[in-house]
């Protein structure tokens, strides 16, 4: 059914329950896995910042303001290593896995990436309501939802007393 699932990661708490979904399919399917992380540009950023501002970009960019910037070589190397450790346990489980880290606009560069590579299937989170009014991600995955070129399959993390239950529960898919 599924051959080339690629897994949209944020450095989000929900990042283990998007990547156990795809692992568990993968496993099922005999599926490959791409683990991309998609650092936001300075331009994405900048876009964002704007938008939460109700500001057109007349203002400059305040970098402090602008969510991730401030502390981006700490981001790209969190992101790296949380990559290199789910390719890890890819590995482990005998899935075969690649990663990607690239630099640029998240809805799009996934959209591009499951083209490029080939993906049957893209896996990814969403922010909880609670984050959506000071997130980009909620935007990524909408957009990704609207413009990807194969089915998508988003999963909200659900929050419970007991770290170790997993419960991959969809909250939409795009076929």
């Amino acid at each position: 059914m599924f051959e080339r699932i690629l897994v949209a990661i944020d450095t989000s708490s929900s990042d283990k329950h998007v990547f156990d979904t795809a692992l568990s399919l993968a496993q099922l399917t005999q599926a490959r896995l791409l683990l991309a992380h998609v650092l936001p540009s300075l331009e994405t950023l900048n876009d964002s910042n704007n938008r939460r501002r109700g500001d057109a970009g007349t203002n400059p960019p305040r970098y402090d303001e602008m969510p991730g910037l401030s502390n981006q070589p700490s981001h790209n190397t969190n992101g790296l290593e949380m990559l290199r450790h789910f390719h890890s346990i890819a590995k482990a489980s005998g899935v075969g896995a690649d990663i990607a880290q690239p630099l640029s606009n998240p809805g799009d560069k996934i959209c591009n990436l499951a083209i490029d590579w080939g993906a049957d299937l893209i896996v990814m989170g969403r922010r909880e309501p609670a984050d959506l009014a000071m997130s980009v991600q909620s935007s990524v995955s909408d957009y990704v939802l609207c413009h990807a070129s194969c089915p998508v399959l988003v999963t909200q993390h659900q929050k419970s007393n007991h770290a170790h239950e997993f419960d991959p529960n969809p909250v939409a898919v795009s076929l």
